[in-house]
């Protein structure tokens, strides 16, 4: 019910939302408790109340008690801990203890704590000593049918990342990892949106294309960002022989983002047919993934442009000197989420100006 339209309601497609703000601004809490990580990404915190082979259930600070089945979850981790790094086999269950211990093998769950067996080792662990605990990474991911995915931000600082979002009185319905569902008190929700939910049909894994990238700079930096910043449960990879269109559609065939760093080394004459690169590219994207393109420059526009991902009108350097190299994220965009609403390129970078109706501008100079 818009202030400009008092008397009525106006009724809005999710398919042309961005995304839903308070008209009160909210100041967020710092998550504290332990922390649910489910494969599709974000942290929910809470209080753990158990874990058993059906699932973990956790009491969601501001939200209430949220059970997720294993397959839908990638960790889960103390409150004060920092999430375990994987060092075995994916099949396997990783259970990190206080002491620094380190458990591997298949779960048993138990009143008081977890049982964990492999081929050599049958052990015990108490709820209490648990540091934090990594669910097999192999398990294929809960199917999502063609819904809407979104992205909630709460108060208590979790962020859920979900599917088909309901609204039913003054409460959020949503589903994580496709089946388990959840129930979000809107008061509680200082902001959704709709963008960047799910990987295409479930696949948790970035496909980083570096055929026409400095392997020592760009592919590097790159990569490390991606390990970084990604939650656990997903895989990143780079594939320097990826010369042609069907290459990289096998590739994309078990990845859901595809990434291009910087093509500094850009050769048209090892460089796959832009239009047929385009049609797989669109097949991705058609799918619910993602497609990032890093630094177009003069070389490459035509090549983008052929593929008909982009469209560009101009494209100017900007280096560093002045304020020219400062630029300002749109309120609100996820895209910006961590890094403040003002940046500046270091070295230099490329403003782009474009007719195409059907993009939006993340930041603007």
């Amino acid at each position: 019910r818009p202030d400009v339209a008092a008397d009525g309601v106006v009724d809005l497609p999710l398919a042309t939302i961005d995304c839903v703000e308070r008209s009160v601004p909210v100041e967020p809490l710092e998550a504290r408790g332990d922390r649910l990580i489910p494969v599709a990404g974000g942290a929910i915190s809470g209080d753990l109340v158990g874990m058993t082979a059906q699932g973990v259930t956790i009491d969601a600070h501001l939200v209430g008690r949220v059970q997720l089945p294993l397959t839908a979850l990638a960790a889960f981790v103390r409150e004060g801990e920092s999430t375990p790094e994987r060092t075995a086999a994916p099949r396997f269950s990783e259970v990190h203890v206080k002491s620094g211990s380190l458990v591997v093998g298949h779960l048993a769950f138990e009143a008081t704590g977890l049982g964990v067996s492999n081929a050599g080792l049958s052990a015990k662990v108490a709820f209490e000593q648990i540091r934090g605990v990594l669910f097999p990474a192999d398990a294929p991911p809960a199917r999502v049918e063609d819904e809407t995915s979104c992205r909630i931000e709460l108060c208590n600082g979790s962020e859920i990342f979900c599917t088909a979002p309901e609204l039913d009185g003054a409460v959020l319905r949503v589903r994580i990892g496709g089946t388990a569902p959840v129930a979000v008190p809107l008061e509680h929700v200082s902001r959704l949106s709709f963008a960047g939910g799910c990987p295409a049909r479930g696949r948790r894994r970035v496909l980083v294309w570096s055929t026409h990238s400095d392997a020592d700079e760009e592919v590097k930096n790159m990569l490390m960002a991606l390990r970084e910043g990604l939650p656990a449960g997903w895989a990143v990879d780079a594939d320097a022989a990826l010369a042609s269109d069907d290459a990289i559609a096998r590739g994309l065939q078990t990845a859901g983002v595809f990434v291009v760093p910087e093509m500094e080394s850009f050769n048209p004459r090892r460089a796959p047919d832009p239009g047929r690169l385009g049609i797989v590219l669109r097949e991705l994207l058609a799918a619910g993934g993602t497609v990032v393109i890093c630094s177009i420059d003069g070389e490459t526009q035509e090549f983008w442009e052929n593929t008909g991902l982009v469209s560009l009108t101009g494209l100017d350097r900007i280096d560093e000197d002045g304020d020219d190299g400062t630029f300002e994220f749109v309120r609100g965009h996820w895209l910006g989420a961590g890094v403040g609403d003002s940046f500046q390129g270091t070295n230099g970078t490329y403003a782009y100006q474009t007719d195409d109706e059907g993009l939006r501008p993340v930041a603007a100079n």
